[in-house]
């Protein structure tokens, strides 16, 4: 075999990896991306005094699918928590959420679905800020409490997820339009 004719062949192999990659697991990431985009809505009502009540609802895709609603009783408290680990590097990594305290349990009631390191700070405070939110609220005497997480149009994570779409999709098929 010469030279010129194992380099085809590997061409054709590696593009036809990338390619199969691309068609494959490309749209099963992208959907796993957009069905974690949505908003968790949190609406907390006071029964009566001393005694809380909140419902949780949340969207996927975008908002387009809703999950039924979940009723907490007795709400005592909020907290935010953290789980942190290392990667393969050694880099930290801190996953976030907030749980509401209750008198049966702790319930998980956000969480962020997608953490990239450049957001993990700013995680942290608004997952804070969501727990603060609700423990002032239980710690007055307003009768109710709306609140939202929206991961729905978050620009950064958007352009990587979009912009390495595009940086796989494109140049596959313009390279298979050239070997036909």
């Amino acid at each position: 075999m010469q030279l010129s004719s194992l380099k085809t062949k590997f061409v054709k192999i590696f593009v036809g990896s990338v390619a199969l990659f691309v068609v494959v697991a490309m749209p099963i990431w992208v959907g796993v991306w957009f069905y974690s985009l949505g908003v968790i809505q949190l609406d907390c009502q006071r029964v009566e005094p001393g005694q809380v009540r909140c419902d949780r609802t949340q969207s996927h895709f975008i908002g387009l699918i809703s999950t039924p609603k979940t009723t907490f009783d007795q709400v005592t408290g909020a907290e935010r928590k953290t789980k942190t680990r290392s990667d393969s590097d050694g880099n930290q990594i801190s996953e976030h959420w907030v749980v509401l305290v209750t008198h049966e349990g702790d319930y998980i009631y956000v969480k962020d679905p997608l953490q990239f390191y450049p957001m993990q700070d700013r995680t942290q405070r608004e997952m804070q800020t969501l727990a603060d939110q609700i423990n002032q609220f239980l710690a007055s005497e307003e009768s109710n409490l709306s609140l939202q997480w929206d991961t729905r149009w978050r620009p950064i994570r958007t352009a990587v997820v979009l912009g390495l779409a595009l940086v796989f999709i494109l140049p596959c098929l313009y390279v298979l339009l050239l070997m036909r």
